[in-house]
């Protein structure tokens, strides 16, 4: 029994030396492994903060744009529009058209041609062709 005693002595200074061994692996492989996560997990950080960045900006312009088209700069250039361009007035103002004159010095009305010019009618509505009208007419005249 003798010689059995540093034998198994032998044998458990090695299983323990292994089984150290396969601990310290374990641990440098979680490590290695959480350090790669964790380099994942703050590249995605920084990339959220940039997308933040990005809207909070596009928020900031949209508030800007916001207050510039309810103050009353905005509302004056629409009234300027819609008086210059579109021909509109408010329901309560009277308009005033001014009156082009002939040769004559006669009033050309609108719509009315001066005197010794001919008045160019609009043309006919025609009627309106069926799809397969038009392809007839495409392909034979």
């Amino acid at each position: 029994m003798t010689r059995l005693s540093p034998l198994v002595a032998k044998l458990s200074s090695r299983l323990i030396i292994i089984g150290l061994l396969v601990v310290a692996f374990a641990f440098v492989a979680i490590y290695i492994g959480q350090s790669f996560r964790i380099r994942e997990m703050r590249e995605q950080s920084d990339q959220k903060k940039a997308e933040l960045a990005l809207y909070e900006e596009r928020n900031t312009q949209l508030k800007q744009q916001l207050e510039f088209l309810q103050g009353p700069g905005y509302m004056l250039y629409v009234e300027l529009v819609a008086r210059q361009a579109l021909g509109l007035a408010r329901p309560d103002e009277t308009v005033i058209l001014p009156v082009q004159q002939g040769a004559n010095g006669a009033a050309i009305r609108p719509g009315q041609a001066p005197v010794g010019q001919k008045v160019n009618a609009p043309p006919l509505e025609q009627k309106s062709k069926t799809g397969w009208d038009s392809w007839w007419s495409f392909f034979f005249g």
